[in-house]
């Protein structure tokens, strides 16, 4: 078995052929730096000998019995052995080990598990006469067990002391819970090394039929799991993802445990370090979210990332003839404007779209008469706006006048970059749950400007990856998927006029700062969740025209609109972001920072 030396090479290599020198350089550097952050996180959070013994002595009002199926073949005996000596070190006891040989043909395998079994009447052997496959090893297994609660481990993978004693403590914290998983990490082949800490969102549909982020450690109700039909035969390789997907049909109780608690172990033949190791899993991937869009009722096409294995693009498209109403307020700055809006009209695919430019007392005589030729064109209208600046109101009275079935408000310091940035940004604004979409915004540097925003916490809201460069992947790839998020910016921000209308549009006493996060959390508040798509691209000169809060009556002003929002959403500075982790913290930098 390779080393992780051997391993680390290897995958630098691999980096290296297919990114390039510089992309690999800025890999390694960021890799490195959240290895180092994560050994203090451990140090910092994770417990130590006298919380693990007061684990050991605790007595839950129930104790309920929790069975962990292993579906093995041909294990390699040093892995086996760790991953037995890990669940007999659970601080939590009452656990069930399920064993289940799929017709090992290495000479090894019986013997072993005889040995590891003896003596723990917890554990529980069974060997079948052939190989079933993933799943039919994985049912199997299953069917040994006899917990109220089933949870799933790989053949190879290994617990914290304290997994099973934390999700026991969550079962009595959620009592309705019927799907819990938590953060997990990696470790090389010798299960020493500690690395590449995922530290996940909470369960978001949006998110989840992206990329199986939920994984490791899965622990699911029997009785759900018997309802749904446990594992489905032709998923090799994403038969986790399959089962999930249809779990979250038949439950809204989905936990998440912000604790790493799972340790995935990198080898060759492991998709935990090798994206290419198995090219079939990320096929039978896409199969399952597909079919899971046709259960739900979803018309849409799952697309496999063509450069990132295991991420998938669902596009729904965009119905022949909705019309689409941009909205763009303006002052003077005709050098912005007419770039923004040359380059939707050159640019845009979408041909059903109008646009209204909402102009607030221009006085520059070439603003004044790019706006009288504006006039004069077909589906562009000019509104005048005479009141002081007031963002919100501004686009509340255009929107007033759109004819749009979808309304796209605009920043004249943008210049869009990709043709579809309309039907990917429509095709989920018109979905029934959904409310606001957000784009990709990258500054003229080809650098992150927007990708999402995080809310909550001392800084309230915070733009996540500002400054990555253009083709980084961020965190565990949060750059290049389409994802939940609680807000998006208003230079560019999509929603259907009944939906605006329904929130009560832009909320006017933010007249600069904050609007959209409001905005954005008053959807999510009504149960309309807000996405960050990838696939609409555009340039965001930011501030450029109205310019940087740096001013002290600018900056007095941003922290009046902050207040408002704290009075708005009371709890908002000490909230974690359900859609990022507490773990991490967002910061004016291209990579979250473990905390």
């Amino acid at each position: 078995m390779p080393s992780i030396v051997t391993l680390f090479f290897r995958k630098v290599s691999t980096l290296s052929r297919k990114m390039g020198p510089a992309r690999t350089i800025r890999f390694l550097a960021s890799w490195l730096a959240v290895t180092l952050e994560y050994w203090v996180w451990q140090l910092r959070h994770e417990p130590g000998l006298a919380e693990l013994n007061e684990q050991r002595n605790a007595v839950f009002p129930a104790m309920p019995r929790i069975s962990i199926v292993v579906p093995l073949y041909n294990t390699p005996a040093r892995f086996l052995k760790a991953l037995v000596a890990s669940v007999r070190r659970q601080t939590y006891a009452n656990w069930q080990l399920c064993l289940l040989d799929g017709g090992s043909t290495a000479p090894h395998m019986t013997p072993l598990i005889a040995r590891l079994a003896s003596g723990d009447s917890r554990i529980t052997v069974q060997r079948l006469a052939e190989n079933r496959g993933i799943a039919g090893n994985t049912n199997a297994a299953i069917a040994l067990a006899t917990g109220t609660w089933v949870a799933l481990l790989d053949h190879d993978d290994l617990l914290t002391p304290w997994a099973l004693y934390e999700v026991v403590q969550q079962i009595h914290a959620t009592p309705q819970a019927e799907f819990i998983y938590s953060d997990e990490d990696k470790v090389g082949p010798d299960g020493r090394l500690r690395f590449s800490p995922h530290f996940k969102s909470d369960y978001f549909p949006d998110t989840f039929r992206s990329g199986n982020y939920i994984c490791h450690f899965a622990v699911i109700k029997r009785t759900l799991g018997e309802a749904v039909g446990w594992f489905r035969p032709g998923f090799d390789g994403a038969q986790d993802h399959e089962l999930f997907l249809r779990l979250t049909e038949a439950t809204a109780n989905i936990v998440h445990i912000p604790k790493i608690l799972y340790h995935w172990r990198i080898s060759p033949l492991s998709t935990a370090g090798f994206s290419d190791s198995k090219p079939h899993a990320y096929e039978a991937g896409r199969r399952a979210i597909q079919e899971h869009l046709q259960r739900t009722g979803r018309n849409g096409t799952v697309v496999a990332h063509p450069e990132h294995p295991g991420i998938y693009q669902v596009m729904y498209g965009l119905p022949p003839g909705t019309l689409v109403s941009i909205i763009i307020p303006t002052h003077d700055r005709a050098d912005l404007l007419a770039p923004c809006v040359d380059s939707i009209v050159s640019r845009t695919a979408h041909e059903q779209y109008e646009i209204i430019i909402i102009d607030h007392n221009s006085q520059d005589a070439a603003t004044v008469r790019l706006l009288d030729d504006y006039r004069t064109r077909p589906n562009v209208t000019v509104i005048s706006w005479r009141k002081s600046f007031n963002w919100s109101a501004m686009n509340n009275a255009a929107a007033r006048v759109a004819r749009g079935r979808l309304l796209c408000f605009l920043n004249n310091d943008t210049r869009i970059i990709s043709p579809d940035w309309l039907e990917r940004m429509g095709e989920f604004a018109l979905q029934p749950d959904v409310g606001a979409v957000g784009a990709k915004l990258f500054s003229t540097d080809d650098r992150i400007q927007h990708a999402g925003i995080s809310v909550g916490g001392q800084f309230v809201a915070v733009p996540v990856h500002p400054g990555a460069h253009a083709a980084d992947t961020g965190y565990v790839g949060r750059l290049v998927c389409i994802q939940n998020v609680q807000a998006v910016t208003g230079a560019c921000l999509m929603v259907e006029k009944e939906t605006f209308w329904q929130a009560g549009g832009f909320d006017e006493t933010l007249s600069v700062a904050y609007n959209d996060v409001s905005f954005c959390l008053t959807l999510n508040a009504a149960g309309k969740r807000t996405v960050f798509t990838p696939y609409a691209q555009l340039y965001h000169d930011e501030s450029a025209s109205r310019g940087q809060d740096t001013t002290p009556e600018k900056m007095q002003r941003l922290l009046r609109e902050r207040e408002i929002l704290l009075a708005r959403w009371p709890g908002l500075e000490t909230a974690s972001d359900p859609c990022w982790n507490r773990n991490l913290r967002h910061r004016q930098a291209p990579r979250p920072a473990i905390r």
